[in-house]
């Protein structure tokens, strides 16, 4: 087993150290790069904008958003958001609104309709 002076971890040169390499900073994660890049012209759910008014909604696998988000959004600064982020995005995307099931997740069945289809 290596065995190191704990006076060579300790002292100036150690704070120093710190101070330059500072906190480890976890990265931002899909739904904040999503909100940062994407939000203002597909909407916070992907409903759509004035500017776009076409939801995100499809039937594209997550790796499949991701290199069309990497090669072409943010519209303003088409490649910006690639790898890692690129991947967080799709997987944040397809997860909260732009899947089937997310859909069906986020607009449940109408109470009212329900009566056209179950017999009385």
């Amino acid at each position: 087993m290596l065995r190191l002076a704990p006076s060579l971890f300790t002292g100036p040169a150690t704070l120093g150290l710190f101070l330059l390499v500072g906190p480890a900073v976890a990265a931002p994660n899909g739904a904040q790069i999503y909100a940062a890049k994407c939000a203002s012209c597909h909407g916070k759910a992907g409903e759509g904008t004035k500017k776009y008014a076409q939801p995100l909604a499809g039937d594209k696998s997550v790796a499949q958003l991701a290199r069309v988000i990497a090669k072409t959004m943010p519209e303003d600064d088409p490649g910006s958001c690639t790898g890692p982020d690129a991947d967080a995005v799709a997987q944040y995307m397809h997860d909260a609104f732009y899947s089937a099931a997310a859909r069906a997740r986020n607009k449940p069945p109408r109470v009212e309709l329900s009566r056209l289809t179950v017999r009385q």
